[in-house]
């Protein structure tokens, strides 16, 4: 007789075009038949992952909201073990960087280098992300966002929704933020404005957006 020890945790991971609970299984967790963890975990219904709000649009059933993931949205991933604990310092929480103004380094009145750390480095980390496209960067090629991909398409409700689905799945990439909420994207001509509250790992909410 086996025994499932139960989960104590749980990590995110994205979903890609195409994706199935069996296929997202075998890729995180190495196991397909392991996809009804995923649907448990996530509370999902048939037909649990689809590619476009049209797919859900044609279903006569349509699930209650929240029960199926749209593409780009982040499923939970059973991850067993205590989250990592003890950290006090918000610059040891959220690391130092060099500190960048309009992609250029900010150098004090002495000629040194200045840093970032803490809350606005991270603050810094995810303007980055948001400003740079998926692929954009060779040798990181999942870094980025990929809503710019939805710029001169049509502007309805569906784009907006997609793209704040690309905006949360973004934000929530960098491992200092535990949840995105109140996630928002409107096409506006050429451009893209988007805006959201990251959840950071200390529970603290932090604004992020722009155009």
């Amino acid at each position: 007789m086996s025994i499932r020890k139960p989960i104590s945790g749980y990590r995110l991971a994205d979903t890609r075009q195409g994706d199935t609970l069996q296929a997202i299984a075998l890729r995180e967790l190495g196991d397909a038949s392991k996809w009804s963890d995923l649907a448990a975990l996530n509370n999902l219904l048939p037909p649990y992952v689809v590619d476009t709000l049209a797919e859900l649009e044609d279903d006569a059933g349509d699930p209650p909201p929240g029960r199926v993931l749209l593409v780009g949205m982040p499923i939970k991933i059973p991850a067993p073990g205590p989250a990592p604990s003890g950290v006090l310092d918000v610059s040891d929480l959220f690391g130092t960087d060099l500190d960048l103004s309009g992609g250029l380094l900010s150098v004090s009145e002495a000629g040194d280098l200045q840093l970032v750390s803490g809350v606005p480095n991270l603050r810094q980390a995810l303007h980055h992300r948001l400003e740079t496209h998926t692929g954009e960067l060779i040798f990181h090629p999942d870094y980025g966002q990929r809503f710019h991909e939805l710029i001169g398409g049509p502007a309805n409700p569906i784009t907006n929704l997609l793209g704040a689905s690309y905006v949360a799945s973004c934000v929530r990439s960098d491992p200092r933020i535990a949840n995105v909420r109140d996630t928002k994207a409107e096409l506006r001509g050429d451009g893209i404005a988007v805006s959201a509250t990251a959840v950071t790992i200390d529970g603290k909410p932090l604004p992020v957006g722009g155009e």
